[in-house]
């Protein structure tokens, strides 16, 4: 009966009834299992019945339940589903809750004895009941009805069931749902005791949970419900000022030894006599946490000291009673009693160092862990609730965090340290009071850099802090004194320091510090580091297998680097007399030890010339000082020759066995500060004389080839690559621009051979920003672009041998062979680069061989050839010749590049025809940058011009490719490179060839044309024809260049030149060019390709009409381009009559009507299968074709001009919804492409159409707005978007608002229809504000009106016009208005307060009626301010809201409102009062403030005084006042500068 849908609510429920009268299993299983299709009154029926069960379950006896909990299954009830009747109990109450009704038996009767049932569900072994569904049960059982104990659970209840939940992981959810219950029920009745149940056990089972808590959602959970709990129980309002003397009490006993036992603690007074017993348990099991090292209660420690701290501050917040009697310390004293206790004994045993052996106790990892935490979380607990004081009355903090850091530096001396925690611990410590750590600092970098094993990020943080500490103390050279001493310490003994000393962060630090050293201090600190190395250099270093040697001591050198690097010096004066003599002094120091540099080690060789590097630096000083520097030796003494040490510490080659790393890059970096120096005296200066700088030059000679040792020579590609990740290599490729004008441009293209042919995974071995450093330095850039070259052009032969060898292995002689030809070309191509007609000779016979063989069967083949190294070298040049400006092309000759892409492009091709993956993709982008340089290079169009036009074999073989090839979209992208590759080399020839060019291209385009579409892939087939498409796309190319045969190529010296006026300007119409034209038109191969796209035009029509040819995706792609191809000779025939009459050439017009009935037939029928490109090729046909009978005739009627808008308004739909549906796009606007070609095909219907046309098209998209509105009031709406729908109409009227200028009729229609397009646009607003995903038509509808406004007073409208102009920015912001988030919100406020303050500075004339608008829409704007900021709109949104909003009321006062200026201030101060708006967005505000002030008289502004004095308790006037001050002291002119 109950599965009867048929039946009424009443006979569901009286069959409910009957069969829960008379009960069987069966029967009560079937129907719990449809409780949630029940109704209400079957529901309640249902929850009764299951109440009524669960208490039956409920009453069995202690024993009962331990049997369950033992496993016994025997006493079992006779509801053998268990799991179901729970989850109908919970599923009834759940929808009886929902539904508001009420309970049919009283709520609390027999509660108690369901909730015993729970428990004993819970604590059964037997898991018969999912722990979620326990939970859900048990919300029902506590969900408040509004009854005092109706339905809501006591604390005891909750305890008892939480108990049961806690031994079985299972219930984890129902745990933390008793838990917090009980402890919102022992909160809500704070003068109560707690309850019998809570004991220690119970208790310290939530601290273990709570301990041992995961990162999971449950177990998040769980914590937080655990944390609740003990915030009830142990901080409980009645015990919790008992907590520090507990902890007193415990630590006294512990000291006095007079407490034996908990019962004879209890016994003796005090504390714990008031206290609860497992309060007592549990704190003295904190207060021992340090001895035992009990983990838990470790944990717990901190967290007792914050929520005693937290429970503190909130009872000593002072109220506007009793603030006066409130104590101004941070915290109590019990607060701090509390810390010291708990403190004391956490660091005692912190420092007490537990060893393992017979007698003494081991500490496992865990433990240590949770003693480290407790320590630094008490101590951070310090920091937030400010415990400790030096001002403080006891002093005791202070006593106790003294003592712990004086017993740190004493266990020091014993080195019976721990090796963890010492990081956290000293940042805990340096940031709770540097002064505790600022004496002992020497201590506490040994164990932070020595004895510490902590990790490295951890203590880079410290180290950082410690040094930003001691800089901004003026102490940073008595902490470098520091840690010279630590780290001589550690050398002595053998020990190893951090590596975070030596850290990239670290290094910075030290930088940063030494920038803030006072200018009298930098001696001193000079004299410090000076010190310290030169006693670490001269001490002896235990030898440690664990390093490297000393690596200590480059540590230290690398310090001293970073902080003599950057010390201050006064610019434009000489060194302080003390900097100068430690100067001097360290000079001879490291070259006293130099002598010996053959003998001494190569890492300590390399520490002092890390060390010396800022020495130099500073011993250059100034310009006069520099040219001194350079003249004399490097270490100012002869006998120490740099080059020297530069060419024993630099390996012999890129990959020789380096154990001495940090001293090879150190030799280097000295070499490049040198090589730099010497610069200078290399310049064409009259004070240098010839013999100074030839023996500078010889000096930069020799450093820079013992540098370059780690360049490789690459005249093969079997060379030693060097290790890109050494530090040597870093530090030389950093510094390319020091020394590329000494370097041969042999050694700088071996360079940028290795750099690009080391990273062809493209991993970052060469970044970006290299590569573009390598094209700005003018200089590099010949070898820049010679190693592109070079790496394409040993890629490409590397590939075809790889590839030959491996048919030779397949058996594969024809494929071998060719490979074999095309290894001879490649080499007479490189022996033939200078001379590009001989290469290109060369390139076409690869080429022709192609045409008459299958080499293009494997393109119909998947690709099974992995990629080779080759290859991926190939396109990493390609990928770097990709980032090639194309103002540098003309710094350079970039003939060499381009015979290399061609030579790439055929192996490639070739590659790409057996089967190797990719290879055809990056075909495409040899192509398209090939394309680049023919359009930027003269050279380079003659040689792809020679290539493609001449013969007409590459064309051929590309086009067999395309109609083999698999995947459409690379086909597609192979056809773009090709024809742009083929436009490139028409536009950017010569003019003296350009006639022959184009004449060889039509020639192949017309073979082309015919060979495709008469022999073999008919049009009628409906089938995917690339090979048309390739053809056409060629046609559009040869006609879309035509217009420039007659041109030379716009290139100046410096290559092209974006914007330049000179080119801007249109050059003089002369005959040469019409004739030139003229003769492109009249050449047979034109004519050719013109009667074939004229015969497939007529076809296609013919077809169309008849039903013969149906175009579908496959061709109709093919249609596009053939129309595209028309309206490019459409264009050839209108450039021809700019000039005289003998030189026009018009086209058939037969021709123009049927393509025109093409693209119309095929844009209303199959849009859906057009692409975006395909749609806008038709589209830009049907503008060629208005710009075309503009200057032709006959005038479009009004009937033709009217289908063509329709047209192009239904494309715009079409494609707006093609791309949100497939793209789910957010803005409604089709793609990009598409909506350039329709806005201008419409600018062509716009301009030079009548009045009766262009009133047609505004009453179109008054209908459609009518529409929407008609719509929104019926009870089903259209389930299409009403963005999308209401696209083209707007698209349609921002055009025509756009074109006002454009002529009269254009004027009068828009003064006619304004005021029907303004109520049209109010009622499409008033529906798109309340829509979703509508957003976009209000933004569109309040730019349409903001440009109508914004014509001034050349569209005379009305004031009631005006008026309701004013009215759509409150709409739009209404308060039942919809964003869909917020960028939204920004786009459409700011649009409002745009079309706001146009209104007042374009119709002053209207405003004297209309003022009463502009002031309510004001008010409206902040208004919506304010909710904006209630709902928690971010701080962008708000300040950029506020900021346009201030921009009106600028306008204001610009406007001359006068004294409406003042009511505009009055409804701001109102909205800002009280923080309405938020203090971002009354920021923003405050401009536009100052303006309204500015403009209100004395007078005004008196009596927004004293009537913003009525209300809001006076809170305005203040603010007022406020905002008075302000612009008196920072914005108002008083007539001083």
């Amino acid at each position: 009966a109950m599965r009867d849908v048929a039946m009424r609510p009443r006979a569901i429920a009286k069959a409910v009834s009957h069969a829960l009268a008379h009960p069987t299993r069966e029967c009560a299983g079937a129907l719990l299992v449809d409780a949630r299709a029940m109704d209400d009154d079957a529901r309640a029926v249902v929850l009764a019945w299951t109440r009524a069960r669960l208490r039956r379950a409920g009453r069995r006896d202690d024993a009962s339940t331990t049997r369950e909990r033992r496993g016994d299954d025997a006493t079992r009830d006779g509801t053998r589903d268990e799991e179901t009747l729970w989850r109908c109990f919970a599923d009834a109450s759940e929808r009886a809750t929902r539904s508001g009704r009420a309970m049919t038996t009283d709520a609390s009767a027999g509660r108690r004895e369901v909730m015993r049932a729970l428990r004993r569900a819970a604590a059964s072994r037997a898991r018969a009941v999912d722990g979620e569904t326990l939970r859900r049960a048990f919300d029902a059982l506590t969900r408040d009805d509004g009854e005092r104990r109706g339905a809501r659970a006591s604390c005891e209840e909750c305890v008892e069931v939480a108990k049961s939940a806690m031994w079985d992981e299972g219930n984890v959810a129902l745990m933390s749902a008793a838990l917090a219950a009980a402890a919102a029920a022992a909160n809500a009745q704070p003068n109560k005791p707690a309850p019998a149940c809570v004991d220690f056990e119970f208790l310290w089972s939530v601290v273990e949970t709570w301990s041992r808590a995961g990162e999971g959602d449950a177990r998040r959970g769980a914590k937080e419900a655990c944390d609740a709990t003990m915030r009830a129980f142990v901080l409980h309002p009645m015990y919790a000022r008992a907590i520090p003397n507990l902890v007193a009490d415990a630590a006294s006993a512990k000291k006095q030894k007079t407490i034996a036992s908990t019962d004879d603690a209890r016994g003796a007074g005090g504390a714990r006599s008031s206290a609860p017993g497992f309060i007592c348990d549990t704190i003295a099991r904190v207060a021992r946490a340090a001895e035992s090292m009990d983990v838990d209660a470790l944990r717990l420690a901190p967290w007792v000291l914050r929520a005693t701290c937290e429970q503190d501050a909130n009872e000593r917040k002072p109220t506007a009673s009793s603030s006066a009697n409130k104590s101004s310390e941070s915290v109590s004293k019990d607060a701090r009693a509390l810390f010291v206790e708990l403190f004391e004994p956490i660091a005692a045993a912190f420092v007490a160092v537990p060893t393992g052996g017979k007698g003494e106790r081991r500490v496992d990892e865990d433990a240590a862990s949770a003693l480290v935490d407790a320590l630094v979380g008490l101590l951070d607990i310090a920091v937030d609730f400010t415990i400790y004081s030096p001002l403080e009355d006891e002093g005791r903090v202070e006593s106790a965090l003294q003592a712990f850091v004086t017993s740190i530096a004493t266990v020091v001396k014993t080195n019976e340290v721990r090796d963890r925690g010492w990081s956290r611990v000293i940042g805990a410590l340096s940031t709770l009071d540097l002064r505790l750590v600022e004496p002992h600092v020497k201590v506490m970098l040994t164990l932070l850099l020595v004895k510490s094993r902590d990790a490295r990020e951890e203590c880079v943080a410290v180290t950082q802090t410690m040094i930003k500490a001691f800089a901004e103390m003026r102490q940073l050279p008595e902490f470098m004194e520091s840690v010279g001493e630590v780290v001589i310490e550690a050398m002595a003994n053998g020990e190893k320091v951090n590596d975070a000393l030596a850290s990239e962060e670290v290094l910075v630090a030290f930088q940063d510090a030494a920038k803030t050293v006072p200018l009298r201090q930098t001696p001193d600190l000079m004299v410090i580091c000076r010190k310290a190395f030169i006693t670490a250099y001269d001490g002896d270093e235990k030898p440690n297998g664990a390093r490297a040697p000393y690596d200590s001591l480059d540590k230290l050198a690398r310090v001293l680097q970073s902080a003599l690097g950057t010390c201050p010096i006064d610019a434009g004066e000489p060194l302080l007399p003390e900097a100068q003599a430690c100067l001097e002094g360290f000079s001879e120091d490291i070259a006293q030890r130099l002598h010996s540099h053959v003998e001494s080690s190569p890492a300590r060789t390399g520490a002092l010339l890390r060390a010396y590097v800022p020495v130099a630096s500073l011993r250059q000083g100034l310009s006069e000082v520099a040219d001194a520097t350079a003249r004399d030796s490097y270490f100012r003494s002869e006998s120490v020759s740099l080059s020297a040490i530069v060419r024993h510490l630099v390996r012999d080659s890129p990959r020789a066995n380096q154990e001495h790393e940090n001293a090879e890059s150190a030799a280097i970096g000295c070499a490049i500060q040198r090589v730099n120096n010497l610069s200078r005296l290399r310049y064409p200066r009259e004070d240098v004389s010839p013999e100074e700088s030839a023996k500078a030059g010889s000096e930069i000679k020799s450093l820079l080839s013992a540098c370059l040792k780690l360049v490789p020579d690459t005249l093969t590609t079997s060379y030693d690559a060097p290790d890109a990740k050494t530090e040597a290599w870093k530090v030389l490729t950093s510094t390319i621009d020091l020394w590329y004008e000494q370097a041969t441009d042999a050694r700088i293209l071996d360079y940028y051979r290795c750099r690009l042919e080391t990273d062809i995974e493209g991993e970052g071995a060469l970044s970006t920003e290299e590569e573009d450093k390598f094209s700005e330095l003018v200089v590099t850039f010949k070898p820049w672009v010679r190693a592109i070259a070079s790496v394409i052009t040993r890629g490409a032969v590397d590939l075809t041998r790889e590839l030959k060898e491996s048919l030779s292995r397949d058996d594969d002689s024809s494929a071998a062979g060719r490979c074999d030809v095309l290894e001879d070309i490649i080499a007479d191509c490189v022996e033939n680069k200078r001379q590009g007609e001989a290469a290109c000779d060369k390139i076409k016979d690869f080429w022709i061989g192609p045409a008459s063989t299958p080499i293009t069967d494997g393109f119909g083949k998947n690709c099974t050839r992995e990629d080779s190294a080759a290859l991926k070298r190939i396109r990493r040049a390609v990928d770097a010749a990709e980032r090639l400006h194309y103002r540098a092309v003309s710094e350079t000759d970039v003939h060499e590049l381009s015979i290399a892409l061609q030579i790439g492009d055929c192996a490639i091709f070739n590659a790409a025809s057996l089967g190797m993956s990719s290879a055809m993709d990056l075909c495409t982008r040899v192509r398209s940058r090939s394309a680049f340089l023919a359009t930027h290079d003269e050279d380079s169009a003659m040689i792809v011009s020679g290539l493609i036009t001449r013969g007409g074999h590459y064309l051929n073989v590309t086009n067999l490719a395309l109609r083999n090839m698999l995947d459409v979209e690379l086909a597609s992208r192979l056809i773009e490179s090709t024809t742009s590759a083929f436009q490139a080399s028409l536009v950017g020839s010569a003019l003296k060839v350009k006639a022959a060019v184009y004449t060889n291209a039509a020639t192949n385009v017309a073979r082309l044309l015919d060979d495709r579409f008469m022999n073999e892939d008919s049009i009628e087939r409906n089938v995917a024809n690339v090979g048309g498409a390739f053809a056409l796309s060629l046609v559009e190319s040869l006609f879309a260049a035509a217009n420039v045969v007659h041109t030379e190529p716009e290139r100046e010296k410096y290559g092209w030149v974006d914007g330049n006026p000179d080119l801007d300007e249109e050059d003089e119409l002369t005959d040469e060019q019409g004739d030139a034209i003229a003769q492109f038109w009249d050449a047979p191969a034109v004519m050719q390709v013109r009667a074939r796209i004229e015969s497939m035009i007529l076809d296609m029509k013919n077809g169309l009409e008849n039903g013969e040819f149906k175009p579908v995706a496959e061709s109709v792609e093919v249609v596009a381009s053939c129309v595209s191809a028309a309206g490019f000779i459409l264009a050839v025939s209108a450039t021809t009559l700019d000039y005289s009459e003998a030189f026009h050439r018009t086209c058939d017009a037969d021709f123009v009507q049927n393509a025109i009935a093409v693209a119309i037939k095929v844009l209303l029928d199959t849009s859906n299968e057009l692409s975006s490109r395909g749609t806008s090729r038709l589209v830009n046909f049907i503008g060629a074709a208005c710009d075309a009978l503009k200057q032709t005739g006959p005038q479009l009627t009004s009937e033709a001009h009217a289908s063509l808008v329709a047209v192009l308004m239904f494309t715009y739909t079409r494609g707006t919804r093609a791309l949100v549906d497939r793209d789910g796009a957010k803005s409604a606007t089709p793609a990009a492409d598409l909506h350039e070609s329709l806005s201008l095909t419409m600018s062509e219907l716009v301009y030079g159409a009548g009045k009766r046309p262009l009133t047609a098209m505004y009453d179109a998209c008054v209908d459609a707005f009518k529409t929407t509105d008609a719509e929104s009031r019926r009870a089903y709406l259209s389930s299409d978007r009403l963005d999308v729908s209401l696209a083209a109409p707007m698209w349609c009227l921002m055009n025509l608002v756009k074109s006002f200028h454009l002529g009269k009729a254009i004027r009068t229609a828009a003064q006619e229809n304004v005021e029907t397009v303004m109520d049209a646009c109010m009622r499409a607003m008033t529906v798109a504000i309340r829509v979703p995903n509508a957003n976009a038509v209000v933004h569109k509808l309040l730019e349409i009106t903001t440009e109508f406004a914004r014509l001034g007073p050349r569209c005379e409208i009305s004031t009631r016009c005006v008026s309701r102009m004013c009215q759509l920015p409150s709409v739009a912001c209404a308060s039942d208005a919809v964003f869909d988030d917020g960028d939204a919100m920004t786009k459409i406020f700011c649009q409002a307060c745009e079309l706001i303050g146009v209104l007042l500075k374009s119709r002053k004339d209207h405003l004297r009626r209309a003022v009463s608008g502009i002031t309510v829409a004001c008010s409206d704007l902040l208004a919506a301010l304010r909710r904006f900021k209630a709902s928690g709109a971010s701080a962008a949104v708000m300040e950029s809201c506020a900021g346009k909003l201030s921009f009106v009321y600028e306008s204001a006062e610009a406007s001359g409102l006068d004294r409406y200026c003042t009511h505009l201030l009055a409804d701001a101060i109102t909205a800002i009062t009280g923080g309405g708006i938020g203090v971002v967005a009354e920021s923003a505000l405050k401009p536009g403030l100052f303006a309204l002030l500015d403009s209100s008289g004395d007078r005004e502004l008196q009596q927004l005084h004293a009537a913003l004095g009525a209300g809001a308790g006076g809170a305005r006037r203040v603010v007022f006042a406020a905002l008075r001050e302000e612009h008196k002291h920072t914005h108002k002119f008083t007539g001083r500068v």
